[in-house]
């Protein structure tokens, strides 16, 4: 799954979900632990080409859901 993070760049769904918790913490990416720790980034890529598909785990103190294109980050 490809977006554009508002940038009109391609992105993998990794490095927006990553990029938009590092916004939500206030901190770089780069010093984010890496999501391969708290989530199969392959199988949630995978997943989330599933028509209807919602996906929602957790990452850091967040809960980050896949639906639809969009991902969303919540605070817990």
């Amino acid at each position: 799954m490809e977006s554009t993070l508002g940038t009109g760049e391609p992105t993998s769904l990794a490095v927006e979900i990553v990029q938009k918790v590092a916004q939500v913490e206030g901190e770089d990416a780069i010093d984010l632990p890496p999501l391969s720790e708290a989530v199969d980034i392959d199988a949630v890529e995978r997943l989330a080409q599933t028509e209807g598909a919602r996906i929602e785990f957790r990452y850091l103190t967040y809960e980050v859901v896949v639906e639809a294109g969009t991902v969303t980050v919540n605070e817990r």
